[in-house]
């Protein structure tokens, strides 16, 4: 798969920054090139779009069967009907007030993730209670993207806006990996893109 300079130099940055973290690598896919080679390398994802719920909803467990994921936080409302700041389906979520954020965790690790958002977005991963990868996505406007596929699995997400109310369109959470005796096969899986079908929620 063919990716840009651009993009490849910023998955350099971001190796660069989880060295400190948790000695492994993390590559970063940014823009409609960096969407389109994410969905090819995972191949498989579950999402959260946010629709089918009423505006001012704050989710706790309803995508837990779905895609294994559970919001911690108590206050990040839904958003609906808002196609300038969710193009993809009108419909997102916020993380409530200015400098607060978005966080859940999943019933199993992953190796991937991605995030379409408005605006600019800064996105931490952890294991446990090990940081496995921080950095800021930036970017003004609508209809961003970020995808990451680490080499390390993660079990928790936390997504925030340093510069003020962190929204997100859509969210994509790779598969989890199952237990111990599945997480080589799961990361060789992740890596090359087998079975590459597209899972929505």
């Amino acid at each position: 798969m063919k990716t840009s300079r651009t993009m490849r130099a910023c998955a350099i940055v971001a190796c660069a920054a989880l060295a400190a973290n948790a000695g492994g690598a993390v590559e970063v896919y940014f823009g409609d090139d960096g969407r389109a080679a994410w969905e090819s390398d995972v191949g498989t994802w579950n999402e959260m779009d946010f629709t089918g719920f009423e505006p001012g909803h704050n989710p706790t467990d309803e995508y837990v069967d779905s895609v294994g994921a559970v919001f911690v936080d108590g206050s990040n409302p839904v958003w609906g009907e808002t196609f300038t700041l969710f193009p993809e389906d009108g419909w997102g979520l916020s993380s409530g007030f200015f400098g607060s954020r978005i966080e859940f965790e999943l019933e199993a690790p992953t190796l991937s993730l991605a995030v379409l958002y408005p605006g600019g977005m800064d996105v931490t991963l952890w294991s446990g209670d090990e940081v496995v990868f921080q950095a800021s996505a930036g970017g003004a406007g609508f209809g961003n993207f970020v995808g990451l596929l680490s080499t390390v699995p993660f079990d928790r997400v936390q997504l925030n806006d340093g510069a003020g109310t962190a929204f997100v369109d859509d969210i994509r959470v790779g598969v989890l990996i199952p237990g111990p005796g599945a997480a080589a096969l799961m990361a060789v899986a992740s890596v090359i893109g087998t079975g590459r079908r597209r899972v929505r929620r």
